[in-house]
């Protein structure tokens, strides 16, 4: 009798110890699926710098996000200049945040003259995972590119998130 009452007890810690490790791992998936939309919706927003070469050039993308544009010409469907391109771009980015991460933001810096790097930071926040006061700094080397980093404020319950990648756009245009 007391073996069975001792392999109840043994069974029922074994079950709360696997629904534990099941928890952690839906909530790490979850912070995994979030990373990959940061750096996928990333990549998007530098494929079109690429494709409007002009705009990004002249530095038509640097900008903080979000924001209220005041009037965004469809490029979808008629032929735009590489402002109105570089405006449209960026509307696009941000309505793909918005509906991807919450509470994202995002700044969109440019550095040189040929060729010009850009750095697109996109900043989220989630619900906290690890203990209150934590930093993790993204790693440092000769381009601290697609890094992420969090801080956890004591006592908010969320996470900060920051995904940073960097681009080099050449200008192709010029004849040498």
């Amino acid at each position: 009798m007391i073996e069975v009452l001792v392999t109840m007890i043994i069974v029922a810690f074994s079950l709360l110890g696997m629904a534990g490790m099941q928890g952690l791992a839906l909530k790490t998936q979850k912070d995994a699926s979030l990373r990959s939309v940061a750096v996928v919706t990333g990549l998007d927003l530098v494929e079109r710098m690429e494709y409007n070469l002009t705009g990004a050039l002249a530095g038509n993308y640097v900008d903080t996000l979000p924001k209220t544009f005041a009037t965004v010409a469809d490029c979808s469907t008629i032929a735009c200049t590489a402002q109105q391109m570089a405006t449209y771009d960026l509307n696009e980015f941000q309505t793909l945040l918005n509906s991807r991460l919450p509470g994202a933001t995002a700044t969109i810096t440019s550095a040189g003259a040929g060729p010009v790097v850009y750095t697109v930071v996109i900043n989220w926040t989630q619900r906290m995972s690890a203990a209150r006061g934590t930093t993790v700094a993204a790693t440092t080397g000769a381009v601290a590119s697609n890094d992420v980093a969090y801080t956890n404020t004591a006592g908010s319950g969320t996470e900060t998130f920051s995904y940073t990648m960097t681009r080099r756009i050449y200008n192709r245009l010029a004849v040498m």
